[in-house]
């Protein structure tokens, strides 16, 4: 089995911790099986073909493909014989990862179109080859991860939406490092300021600012109470360079700092 593997230190008191990520070659050899799975897996392919073993049938799963397993559950996987797999992955430790996906409503699915996503695991590639170490990769490696499944559940939401609001939702969902001003949502579709507040409050029950900030702000609250992670790298993580702009924002939407968030959620 041929792949190139970064791991990274892990904390036993953090319920996330990135295991290792890297990229798996061409390998007809690559099987990886997991009775009750310690790890939960997500993988982008690059090229080939492999299957996945889920309810007892092996299903084929192809070129920009994502698949995620869960922790808790089995794995088995295998590349195909004639073009076998060569795909981009992350191994996380922890229950986050799947407190997330529950967030982001992905937690039943387990197979994605990654088309929208494949620039974002290209990024992981990067950090894994990356022979310059750097201290905040781990934090990197878990914004990628939450811009990610941001993207999967926007893809997995659009059949029950209609077109202008799903051009809308994945324009917010591909830039989750910035906050989009409803002028420049409208310029998108071109139409009014007002038209882009009705028709998304009537799509998705909020407006274009409220929805990004509370993701912001959920996942935060997650990596807070989850994970040994510094404020600002949960920042970073969720989107913002500035340490001091975020722990200002938290504390205006959730009514405490995120310092004071965590003290009380590790007294309960």
């Amino acid at each position: 089995m041929k792949e190139l593997i970064r791991y990274f230190p892990i904390s036993e008191y953090s319920p996330m911790q990135i295991q290792m990520s890297g990229i798996s070659y061409r390998d007809s050899d690559y099987h990886i099986t997991r009775i009750v799975s310690d790890v939960t897996v997500i993988e982008y392919i690059l090229q080939g073909e492999g299957f996945v073993t889920v309810d007892g049938k092996d299903i084929p799963v192809l070129k920009d493909s994502v698949y995620i397993l869960k922790k808790g559950e089995y794995h088995n996987y295998y590349s195909s014989a004639n073009d076998p797999w060569q795909k981009i992955f992350i191994n996380f430790s922890g229950d986050l990862p799947l407190l997330l996906l529950k967030e982001f409503g992905i937690f039943s699915e387990w197979l994605f179109d990654g088309t929208e996503v494949k620039e974002l695991f290209l990024k992981v590639a990067a950090i894994a080859q990356n022979p310059q170490k750097h201290e905040h990769d781990s934090a990197s490696l878990a914004a990628l991860f939450f811009e990610i499944i941001s993207r999967l559940s926007s893809v997995y939401q659009r059949s029950s939406h209609s077109e202008e609001a799903i051009r809308l939702k994945k324009y917010l969902d591909a830039n989750t490092d910035r906050i989009v001003s409803n002028a420049e949502l409208a310029s998108h579709i071109y139409r009014s300021k007002d038209y882009v507040l009705k028709l998304f409050a009537a799509e998705y029950g909020t407006t274009p600012y409220n929805y990004q900030i509370e993701h912001k702000m959920d996942a935060a609250k997650q990596f807070l109470r989850n994970t040994t992670l510094s404020i600002s790298a949960i920042a970073v993580a969720v989107g913002y360079s500035d340490q001091r702009y975020f722990s200002g924002l938290f504390k205006r939407k959730c009514g405490v700092s995120p310092r004071e968030y965590r003290k009380s959620t590790h007294l309960t």
